[in-house]
């Protein structure tokens, strides 16, 4: 489904740690709602499809007026794109799955948002665009590469799960395995609840699947803070709990358009937490309450899970943007790559044994975007930014991004400390931060017109001063032109005229 999100930004807590977000080459044009997957064998990241216009709401319905069918091929080492053999058909709130060489791109919706069953094949050594017979009719899923063998018993696959049906009314809990070879389908393990707009990711050689957030059809209004798992290498029936997403909340006020059933509305709500946990004595983390967020990008990489960006909508009021990053697995680290918390354990545990933590604001603010870990860089692209009324149409829609960041995330201090940290290039910038660096700059700017204006009054005082003693030393009287004999001699300091002293007669 599509959320919108406020027009004002909600403050949260400060968790973050100061990790620099350092600006990337922009996407080629702004998009929204793709699929972003890393082909390493390939040195490059793998974009297909998505919304390529600002997504409109109209009436009862929101919708993309233009969707794409490009591909778009990012070289992460020399920070360029290049564009691939445009996909079979255009597609958007689709998935997608590698095994290092070919890219199964399946399930989404077309420009009617009707869903787009067939499963499209890209290899990225030919460049070439293939489909198989597998059909997946749904949309806003998620689908892995399955290396694990399921046991042996089907070997490498294509594993889905999740989605909406064609008028959202159902999220499906099914996951299905796909032969990629011969398209066929059999069920795997069934999620504990039915959900679509989720993350779904694999853990590589940990050989576990983990689905994040996202909305129950049952209840658009406040997405899913779940977390679960399954262990690829079993035969577990059903997914596994885990660790929620955990979220820092302040009270705030904000102005806010959201879409419930496809409607857009827009006034203002009272974004105070319900609950918090924990007492008033407790430290930030401890207070900060477990929320959900659907519409965002997951990923994994340096033997953690990324949580980037998202909405929710608290109380069915109105949604309100998520503009952090959230982790699950490595402990926080200092740029000397130092533990900051000695209490989480240290690197190279199970992802799940270590809490969700918040560790960086974005940039900027955004949901329906993709990321990816690689070479211990975050990388983040495109999306939506919040709803406003300036649009061509008469109604409320939804600006796509084009720009794209990345952080660092893996060990060791950023090895890049000098690089470009996004003045250089068009767009970017998280609008509080935008304002905070306007305000220190006038603080600046204030105090060095106070310095100057000290310094010229110092100098003005200094110059009166000394134009006061000039006129001061040449102030003198002469004498009468003639000095009767038996005058006194004038008082000393009192100058008597050269002239004078020559022509005065010796006693």
């Amino acid at each position: 489904m599509g959320l919108s999100r406020p027009s004002v930004g909600t403050p949260s807590i400060s968790l973050t740690m100061s990790m620099p977000w350092r600006r990337v080459a922009d996407l080629p044009f702004a998009l929204s709602d793709f699929t972003a997957t890393l082909v390493p064998n390939r040195g490059r990241i793998v974009i297909v499809g998505g919304c390529d216009e600002d997504q409109v709401a109209e009436d009862e319905w929101t919708f993309c007026p233009s969707i794409s069918k490009k591909v778009l091929l990012y070289d992460y080492a020399a920070d360029t794109w290049s564009r691939g053999l445009d996909a079979p058909r255009e597609r958007y709130r689709h998935a997608a799955a590698t095994d290092g060489r070919k890219l199964y791109v399946l399930g989404g919706r077309d420009v009617a948002e009707n869903l787009v069953p067939q499963t499209d094949v890209y290899d990225t050594q030919t460049g070439k665009w293939a489909t198989i017979a597998a059909e997946v009719p749904r949309s806003d899923l998620g689908a892995i590469w399955n290396d694990a063998g399921d046991l042996g018993l089907l070997g490498p696959h294509i594993f889905v799960a999740g989605g909406y049906n064609a008028d959202y009314s159902v999220a499906f809990a099914d996951t299905l395995k796909i032969n990629p070879e011969t398209g066929e389908t059999s069920p795997g393990a069934n999620l504990l609840t039915g959900r679509g707009d989720f993350g779904f990711v694999s853990t590589g050689a940990n050989a576990r699947a983990y689905a994040v957030g996202g909305f129950n059809s049952d209840d658009f209004c406040t997405p899913l803070a779940s977390v679960e798992t399954l262990d690829l290498n079993s035969n577990w029936p059903d997914f596994a709990p885990s660790k929620p997403l955990l979220v820092a909340v302040w009270k705030s006020k904000f102005y806010g358009a959201f879409v419930l059933n496809h409607r857009v509305v827009l006034h203002a709500i009272d974004a105070t937490p319900a609950r918090w946990r924990g007492d008033a004595g407790s430290s930030p983390l401890d207070r900060a309450r477990l929320v959900g967020r659907a519409d965002k990008a997951v990923a994994y990489g340096e033997d953690a899970l990324f949580a980037v960006g998202g909405e929710r909508n608290p109380q069915c009021s109105g949604s309100a943007p998520q503009d952090d990053v959230e982790k699950l697995g490595a402990v926080w680290k200092s740029n000397f790559g130092r533990p900051i918390d000695a209490i989480l354990s240290p690197l190279g545990v199970h992802p799940e044994s270590d809490g969700w933590a918040v560790i960086s604001d974005l940039p900027d603010e955004r949901f329906r975007n993709a990321a990816v870990v690689v070479e211990g860089w975050l990388y983040i692209f495109g999306g939506q930014d919040e709803a406003t009324q300036n649009c061509l149409s008469n109604s409320a829609c939804y600006p796509v991004r084009e720009t794209a960041w990345r952080l660092w995330v893996g060990e060791g201090p950023d090895p890049t400390p000098d690089e470009n940290t996004g003045g250089g290039k068009k767009g970017g910038g998280h609008p509080r931060k935008k304002r905070e660096s306007r305000i220190t700059w006038a603080v600046i700017f204030a105090a060095l017109v106070i310095i100057l204006v000290a310094i010229c009054l110092f100098l003005k005082c200094r110059k009166a001063q000394q134009e006061a003693r000039a006129r001061g030393s040449t102030n003198w009287q002469a004498p009468p032109p003639s000095v009767e004999l038996g005058k006194p001699e004038p008082a000393p300091g009192h100058w008597r005229p050269a002239d004078e002293m020559q022509t005065q007669t010796p006693v």
